[in-house]
């Protein structure tokens, strides 16, 4: 928060899906200012929106020039965005596991290198991964989830070693929920 009286601006990754919008419309309801990124913008969710992948670097180039614009430097960010998977190792195909690592681990990291260094400059600020109960868990059929969210909970580790003075670094691990997530990807699973 850059004073006592001003309320955080925070951006969300996957913000259009069930966690995003939960989370934004809380901290909306508590007067941050809020922005999403996602790949679809849902309607149902009132933050600002900017459509991105965070799988390319471009778009990760435009999302920052535009959240300096319209909210700053965000003084909370929150890596949500994930997808899974659910298919065995022995059959499954490795070029939808890249798309997993690309989104749940590579976007997320590609995030932390865009927007991090100017929440350093400001010496303040908190990060809040957002992995699953999954990780460190082996699971028949989500083998490649769970790795991608055990990476993930060592980046946040990293980090929070890397940036202990200046920065909170948090890291929730949710189990199911009701988002869409799950039937999502049963529906996958049978294709």
């Amino acid at each position: 928060m850059s004073n006592p009286t001003s309320f955080p601006s925070v951006l969300i990754t996957g913000g259009a899906g069930g966690l995003g919008v939960a989370m934004s419309k809380k901290l909306i309801a508590e007067n941050c200012k809020v922005a999403i990124t996602d790949i679809e913008k849902n309607k149902k969710n009132p933050a600002l929106f900017y459509r991105c992948d965070i799988r390319k670097k471009r778009q990760i180039d435009h999302l920052y020039t535009w959240v300096i614009k319209n909210i700053g430097v965000p003084d909370v960010l929150i890596l949500n965005a994930g997808v899974g998977i659910k298919e065995k190792l022995t059959e499954g195909d490795p070029e939808k596991w890249q798309k997993v690592m690309d989104v749940n681990l590579m976007g997320a990291l590609r995030c932390l290198r865009a927007f991090v260094p100017q929440m350093l400059e400001k010496k303040k600020g908190h990060i809040i991964f957002i992995s699953s109960v999954s990780a460190n868990q082996p699971r028949t059929y989500g083998g490649i989830y769970s790795a991608s969210k055990t990476a993930l909970d060592v980046i946040a580790d990293t980090l929070r070693m890397e940036t202990l003075s200046f920065l909170h670094v948090t890291t929730i691990s949710p189990g199911a929920a009701d988002t869409g997530f799950l039937k999502i990807n049963c529906q996958a699973k049978r294709m």
